[in-house]
């Protein structure tokens, strides 16, 4: 039994999709895939909390919001199905997950495979719904922003899967976010605890509840690039971690693995980069600026760290 999660981001491409689709077909186990909704449509998350204003009902809004992941489980089973595969969905009250849910903190109550478990002997793959649960009140809400990764970590607990893969448009873990800096490194392996540090401080790879919980089931999670033969990033329980990244949250700049804050305020003097605040937390260097130049800030770091 395999679990995979594929992101909105690389599911909007129809080309794409017939990539994954194709080496969904040549993999013969069994295997759920967790979907988020598709990015770039109207029916993205984003798109959808604009379609209501100035709501009053719960219900409604998370209803909405979790539309998304259902559409895209829809049109990815169809698409499968037209390719000849041997493939289900759920509804989320299939899914067998449920929570109580009181403003932004989600507490696990239930893990139940039984629907799951029955479909599974008529199907090869099954397409899951992210981001979805039940609540105390046996209504449908949100696992919270990024919570299809919370899905798939949940799902693999359920069913006692030892590792979840992530497919994603990075080939993994690097070591700043590529968006920014292009002369980057891929980590062969990261730790729970300092994955779960770069998610705190910028990283959007993987949501913050959904690493907190593989910690918790010790379920492993690799990050691998939809389309590239590479063995990505395994995220486990590593000891000794010294794995260096380089982040952005708002007006600060996270350098986590790395505490030479004498090197770091050298190469800010001689670039004449004004900041605000240069601390040593820890094993992170934070750097905190008012003056709107944080991609300066990032990419002269990134440069001096990445090639010294």
């Amino acid at each position: 039994m395999k679990i995979y999660k594929y992101g909105g981001n690389i599911l909007k491409n129809e080309t794409t999709r017939k990539s994954i689709y194709k080496h969904l077909k040549e993999d013969k186990e069994k295997k759920i895939i967790v979907v988020s909704a598709i990015k770039d449509t109207p029916y993205a998350t984003d798109q959808l909390l604009n379609l209501i204003h100035h709501n009053t009902d719960y219900y409604m809004q998370e209803r909405l919001l979790t539309t998304g992941e259902m559409i895209s489980t829809f049109i990815i089973c169809n698409e499968l199905k037209n390719l000849y595969v041997n493939c289900d969905f759920l509804y989320p009250e299939e899914i067998g997950i449920e929570v109580i849910k009181e403003k932004e903190q989600t507490q696990i109550t239930n893990l139940n495979p039984t629907i799951i478990e029955q479909k599974l002997k008529q199907c090869d793959l099954l397409i899951c719904p992210g981001f979805t649960a039940i609540d105390q009140n046996h209504k449908i809400v949100s696992l919270n922003r990024g919570g299809s990764d919370l899905t798939a970590v949940l799902l693999a607990k359920m069913l006692n899967v030892s590792e979840v893969t992530f497919f994603k448009d990075v080939a993994g873990v690097s070591l700043c976010n590529p968006k920014y800096f292009s002369n980057n490194k891929i980590l062969a392996h990261v730790g729970y605890d300092k994955m779960i540090l770069f998610a705190k401080h910028g990283s959007n790879l993987l949501q913050l509840d959904a690493l907190k919980k593989a910690k918790e089931y010790q379920i492993a999670l690799r990050i691998k690039h939809f389309a590239l033969c590479n063995e990505g990033t395994l995220i486990d329980e590593k000891k000794g971690d010294s794995s260096l990244s380089v982040n952005i949250l708002n007006n600060k700049i996270y350098i986590d693995g790395f505490t030479n804050i004498l090197f770091i305020k050298k190469i800010l003097f001689e670039n004449n980069i004004p900041y605000d605040l240069l601390l040593c937390l820890g094993e992170t260097i934070e750097i905190t600026t008012h003056h709107h130049n944080e991609n300066e800030i990032f990419h002269i770091v990134c440069s001096s760290l990445f090639r010294s």
